[in-house]
């Protein structure tokens, strides 16, 4: 087993139920490894839960002798500016608003509404219609504003913050 994989399942084994690893990265660079965590929850994840994740973490690497020389771990939240990277993200993501590239290059964005085994499935915004053209003023039905997206279509997908 490789070091990415040791440090992988470690972390695996002591995450509670309702939080999950979405990305773990390992960097070498004038013999000082950093070990770099990526985390998010099913009800998101807060400071608190960082911290004890990157103590147990940390205890297990200097228990079994993990690095022979020193090293640095950083464990955070993936944080609201990164892109979507698990299905297991869009779940905790319903409702909220995103921003959906297509690997053809489009883009859709509007409220994610479902997400399936194979795909997300999005709520389009109505677009505000001139109210003086009431021959073109008709309301659309929900199910014309639901846009069905494959995992397998996606390139990237991040959540839009609103203020």
């Amino acid at each position: 087993m490789d070091l990415k994989q040791k440090i992988h399942t470690i972390v695996e084994e002591i995450l509670s139920e309702d939080l999950f690893l979405v990305d773990l990265k390992i960097f070498n660079k004038n013999n000082r490894s950093k070990v770099v965590i990526a985390l998010d929850g099913d009800k998101g994840i807060t400071l608190d839960q960082c911290a004890e994740v990157s103590r147990k973490v940390g205890e297990i690497l200097e228990n079994q002798n993990i690095f022979t020389e020193s090293y640095v771990l950083e464990v955070s939240s993936t944080g609201i500016d990164q892109p979507l990277k698990m299905k297991r993200q869009y779940l905790s993501r319903i409702g909220k608003k995103l921003k959906v590239e297509r690997l053809d290059g489009s883009v859709e964005q509007g409220i994610l509404n479902a997400v399936a085994e194979d795909k997300i499935v999005l709520l389009k915004e109505e677009k505000n219609k001139k109210k003086d053209n009431k021959k073109d003023n008709k309301k659309a039905k929900p199910e014309d504003l639901l846009i069905g997206i494959a995992f397998s279509e996606i390139k990237q997908t991040n959540v839009l913050i609103s203020f």
